[in-house]
This record gives C-alpha cells, structure tokens and sequence, in this order.
C-alpha cells in the first residue's frame, strides 16, 4: 500500500499496520495478505487493525403499550444507550426495538418566517392549528402546539439600519427581529390560531432569512419553549 503512516493505513478500509517487516520497515498491508510471510511476529512488533466496537450501556425492557407508569419513566426504545467506537468506513449494524406507549405526549412546535415575503402564508399556518391538533389527537390525547417565528438579524447587511426602517422596514410592518417565542407549548390549539393570527410581519434586506439562528434558539432554549424529556 502507498500509506506510510500508521493512521492514514488504518483509516483505509481493508488495511491493516504492521510496526516491523521482514525486509525492516514498517508497511502498510491489505487484511488479505499472508501476515507470516512479510511481518515478524516479536513481542514488540505492533500490529494494528482496529475494528468496531460496540458497548450497550443502558438497555431497560420496554414498557408495556397500556402501562400505568408516569410518562418519564415508560420506556419506548432499547437499547437506551450505546458507546460506539468506529474505524472510519466501516459500516456497524446496531439492532433496536421500539413499541409505542398508548396516550404519550407529543409536542409540535411551528417555526415560522415572518418576513414580507410569507404574508400570505400566515392566514394558512393559524387554520392549521385546530387540524394538526385533530389528527395528532387521533394517535394520543396529549398533544401540545407551540409557534415562534423570525426574520433576521437585526445588523447589516441583514437589515436596514437607518432608524426609520428599523421602526417599520416595510408599509405597517413591524421592528425585524432574530426569533421570538411566541407561543411556548401548551395544549389549547385555539391559542395557536390566535396567535399567528394576530403577529405582524416583518422585513428585511436580502432574500436569506436567518432560520438556522432561529432553529437553534428553539433546541437550546428549553424552559422557554417548553420542551419536555419525555415528549415526543
């Protein structure tokens, strides 16, 4: 092989490093190749051909589908936890299990642009709220519905930033923001078509909106939002 050194061979699917040759110097060598042949087998003659490892650390019993237990403590996937170690392109199978526990939470939180550009898509997200609550009440009585929404950053080259089209970047709308909270979650989907209803669009100056900030705000920001360990 023409890797020379000990990590490049091993990152090499199918290679194998052996520290001290028969003609002297370490090689590289293909997992097919005659090992007694080329490489001295020594106490110190290191030979290195890592392969995957995997560790189940944590691997509780599903709970049962009608189980009475509190919702953080029913168990709907195992195993719960693994430790992984991979050697780089090789693939490893991990087998898990799943069984759906009847009534468990499920929240839904609606990230929405609010730059001009979305005006008409407002009234369509608020008429959504009492549907998504029907169908997902189908599959559990527990549902809860949140909205947020963004524009963009609030410095250029995102925004105006001349005090008059900060105040109102486009005719009636409103200040341009990062992300705003503006429903956290709750489990009455009236509140979700009010909501949205009642926001005001913003704007803003290039045609990119900063919705990855905002997606980040909305994982990081738990307590606020609402988020829960046990939901889905």
């Amino acid at each position: 092989s023409q890797k020379e050194i000990c990590r490049a061979c091993i990152q090499t699917p199918g290679c194998q490093w052996c520290s001290k040759t028969i003609k002297g110097p370490a090689m590289c060598l293909g997992i097919n190749e005659n090992l007694s042949s080329i490489c001295i087998s020594e106490k110190d003659v290191v030979l290195e051909n890592p392969f995957n490892t995997l560790r189940i650390i944590a691997n509780e019993p599903l709970s049962e589908k009608d189980s009475d237990l509190p919702i953080e403590k029913i168990i709907q996937l195992h195993p719960q936890k693994v430790k992984l170690q991979l050697r780089r392109g090789v693939s490893q199978k991990i087998d898990v299990s799943f069984r759906q526990a009847i009534d468990y939470p499920v929240d839904l939180y609606y990230l929405m642009d609010l730059s001009k550009s979305m005006e008409d898509d407002k009234e369509s997200v608020a008429n959504l709220g009492n549907k998504m609550a029907e169908v997902l009440q189908k599959h559990t009585r527990q549902v809860r519905l949140g909205f947020g929404s963004f524009v963009d950053k609030v410095v250029l080259p995102f925004v105006d930033m001349s005090p008059q089209k900060l105040r109102e970047p486009c005719s009636g709308c409103a200040r341009p923001y990062a992300f705003r909270n503006d429903l956290p979650l709750n489990d009455n989907p009236d509140s979700f078509k009010s909501k949205v209803s009642e926001v005001a669009i913003s704007g803003n100056l290039d045609s990119p909106e900063g919705g990855l900030e905002a997606l980040l705000q909305v994982m990081r920001c738990w307590d606020y939002v609402g988020w829960t360990n046990y939901s889905r």
